[in-house]
């Protein structure tokens, strides 16, 4: 088994180059791809940028170069539903793009051709579980440390099992998100890869496994909140995420 890990922002990806052991360093495409093992299971890291088409690029390397069998990927998104905070966990149950619109051809939502609105996500069997074993209010502090902790209110943090909207936009307007709620209303989150990811994967029949932590509220509020959760806790949880991942 080799696992392809993918974030789409450097500070999520960074902290889990630094697990790989034994790592040897390739450029395809104008991205590293960090060789080697975590926790004794074979992995290939990369940072793959934002946006569906850098995602979908560099899953499709992934696969046909490094052969990978299965996909993670991590990092942040926009919370949308009414009971996330930021600070949860989502783990995708299915993708959907929240942008893809060809009609009257198809109805929206629909992938041309492949003709699915939501494309599944592997959840593994105890994934949930330990997830919420990792993020327990007792080990939250050693994971980002007291004082983002304290900023970001992150005490009690949430982990659910939800579909994830995706799309090449940052979703910080009430209009924009009030439009998602009320189309895809089973959508916790919105972000910019993940049906991406998803649909290679189904195309590739391999499996993929997509968790996000919520940054944000994805409205008007989400410049603000985003940049510094990014930079001081995104990346830590990443590191969590991913040890918890490879010993699902």
């Amino acid at each position: 088994m080799i696992y392809g890990i993918m974030a789409a922002m450097p500070e999520e990806i960074e902290g889990v180059v630094k697990l790989v052991e034994n790592p040897e360093v390739k450029f395809i495409g104008g991205r590293e791809y960090t060789i080697g093992t975590i926790h004794d299971k074979n992995v290939v890291v990369v940072f793959s940028r934002w946006g569906k088409v850098a995602a979908a690029s560099t899953v499709t390397t992934l696969i046909d170069v490094f052969h990978v069998n299965q996909i993670v990927f991590t990092g942040i998104a926009g919370g949308i539903h009414h009971d996330l905070k930021v600070g949860d966990i989502v783990v995708a149950s299915s993708c959907v793009f929240h942008d893809m619109d060809t009609r009257p051809l198809n109805d929206r939502y629909v992938v041309p051709l492949i003709n699915k609105k939501y494309f599944d996500v592997h959840v593994g069997a105890r994934l949930l579980e330990n997830l919420q074993g990792m993020f327990t209010s007792n080990n939250i502090v050693s994971i980002v440390g007291q004082e983002w902790v304290e900023q970001f209110k992150l005490n009690e943090v949430m982990v659910v099992n939800r579909a994830i909207a995706s799309g090449d936009q940052f979703v910080n307007s009430h209009e924009v998100r009030n439009d998602i709620i009320n189309n895809l209303s089973d959508v916790a989150c919105v972000e910019m890869e993940g049906a991406a990811v998803a649909q290679i994967c189904f195309e590739h029949d391999i499996p993929c496994t997509i968790v996000r932590t919520i940054s944000d509220s994805a409205d008007h509020s989400a410049s603000i909140d985003f940049e510094p959760f990014a930079k001081y806790v995104a990346s830590n949880y990443s590191i969590a995420i991913v040890s918890t991942l490879l010993s699902d």
